[in-house]
């Protein structure tokens, strides 16, 4: 992925809104094939018309939920400050001009997230992608989306180590992380799930910060 060289530095355009999200900051990534959002309020519909989908169930290992318990799980993910989630957008699905702090719910296709859950060591993060969207797979956005956000959670968060854990039978997603990380590391039984590790050295947290500076990240 190769982001437009037209795009100013992140480094000078990464700002923080005042008194929202929980305090992480309202702000945009803009990709080549992806744009990534915050998720706010206005996607949670669309989520949950998404997650009524059995393959998409078993592809996440979710379990379904009402839609007023997904406004309360986006609630939550907001106040959560080792939780971060981008809606992702296809770029090419947007009406009009992309206008920041609006959802632009017509473009939307899936979402990116990481969380921090080992209590031992808040550097390692747990990576997720799902590109919802049929119409959008098969695209590269879900690996341009994969990559933003890693060089995202390692510039920003000081994130060294990436997890992400797979249904066996998402076969698709099993091959983006392999492609991604080459090195499987350990294979966990319970529940089906694939976990793949890679630990981030140095030079991915150099490449992560020449990654950010081809994209652009501004306040909404």
């Amino acid at each position: 992925m190769e982001a437009s060289e037209a795009a100013p530095a992140a480094a000078d355009t990464v700002m923080e809104a005042e008194d929202v999200s929980g305090g992480k900051g309202e702000w945009y990534v803009l990709g080549e094939r992806a744009l990534m959002v915050p998720y706010t309020r206005e996607h949670v519909p669309r989520y949950h018309d998404w997650m009524q989908d059995p393959a998409l169930l078993e592809a996440t290992a979710s379990e379904p939920l009402s839609l007023s318990q997904e406004f309360e799980v986006h609630r939550s993910w907001t106040l959560d400050p080792l939780k971060h989630t981008f809606i992702v957008l296809d770029k090419e699905l947007i009406e009009g001009e992309f206008v920041p702090g609006n959802p632009h719910i017509e473009a939307m296709v899936g979402d990116v997230n990481i969380y921090m859950n080992d209590s031992d060591d808040v550097q390692i993060a747990e990576i997720e992608i799902m590109i919802a969207e049929h119409k959008s797979r098969g695209k590269g956005i879900g690996q341009e989306a994969i990559l933003l956000m890693m060089a995202i959670a390692v510039e920003k968060y000081g994130i060294h180590t990436f997890r992400a854990k797979i249904s066996e039978s998402n076969m698709a997603s099993l091959k983006l992380f392999r492609k991604l990380v080459s090195t499987l590391f350990c294979r966990l039984l319970v529940w089906s799930l694939v976990c793949l590790i890679r630990i981030i050295f140095l030079w991915f947290g150099y490449r992560a910060s020449r990654m950010l500076h081809t994209v652009w990240c501004s306040r909404r």
